[in-house]
């Protein structure tokens, strides 16, 4: 009886779907295209009056990924298992990105190299912006977490607030979106392809380094923890 009432109540190791995360994504996604593109007919087939809409479409997802998705996970507590629910959050928000910026080609001239850059970019950011929100969602110091979110809103907003610069860098992604959504014309004659490719990588790497520093220090954190288990004497 002892066995089975324990068994009963050991907690479960299943991380639930963040059913709130997804329901405030879609929700701000759908708010942005209605903000930004509104409800217009028909699809034309070459579509320039679409092109400020989608490229507005496209900063507000970005705002969303930098800003809005770490505000709501570093301010509301902490995860009980910040790995695996931070993976969890970008596994929903990366299938977002791909099932909103493809078909977006219906509306625009993007190619085919141009819209694999636009959703490159998006993704990156999101696995950067995940890497810092599994580094304060662990802590119980909410000083900690404002911390990280005020930093966020100081990286992306001094990037905003910064003047335009001749080569583009890849901690100012409100920057890369305006500039790689431009129209395909537009998008080749600033021959920006091979910048741009540069900062998916430059991001990329930002990305995973900052992923192996987190996991690094919770790796760190949870050895030092369990030898100081194994230090306090039992009675």
């Amino acid at each position: 009886m002892n066995d089975s009432s324990s068994s009963d109540t050991k907690p479960s190791k299943i991380i639930p779907l963040p059913r709130g995360l997804i329901l405030l994504s879609c929700l701000w996604i759908t708010g942005s295209w209605l903000e930004n593109i509104g409800i217009q007919t028909p699809i034309q087939p070459i579509a320039e009056d679409y092109s400020y809409g989608l490229r507005m479409l496209c900063s507000s997802m970005m705002i969303g990924i930098t800003l809005g998705w770490p505000l709501l996970r570093l301010g509301v507590g902490r995860f009980v298992s910040p790995v695996r629910q931070t993976l969890l959050d970008i596994l929903v928000i990366v299938s977002g990105i791909l099932v909103t910026v493809w078909p977006l080609r219906l509306l625009s001239t993007w190619s085919l190299e141009q819209t694999m850059l636009i959703s490159g970019i998006l993704v990156n950011w999101t696995i950067l912006s995940g890497a810092f929100i599994c580094l304060g969602a662990g802590s119980q110091n909410g000083l900690f977490r404002a911390a990280l979110i005020v930093m966020l809103f100081g990286l992306i907003g001094v990037g905003a607030m910064l003047p335009d610069a001749e080569v583009l860098t890849w901690w100012r992604p409100l920057d890369l979106m305006l500039q790689s959504t431009l129209p395909e014309s537009a998008y080749l004659q600033d021959q920006v392809q091979r910048t741009e490719r540069l900062i998916i990588g430059q991001t990329l790497v930002a990305a995973v380094g900052t992923w192996l520093v987190v996991l690094g220090l919770k790796s760190l954190g949870s050895t030092s923890g369990r030898a100081t288990i194994e230090r306090v004497p039992s009675n």
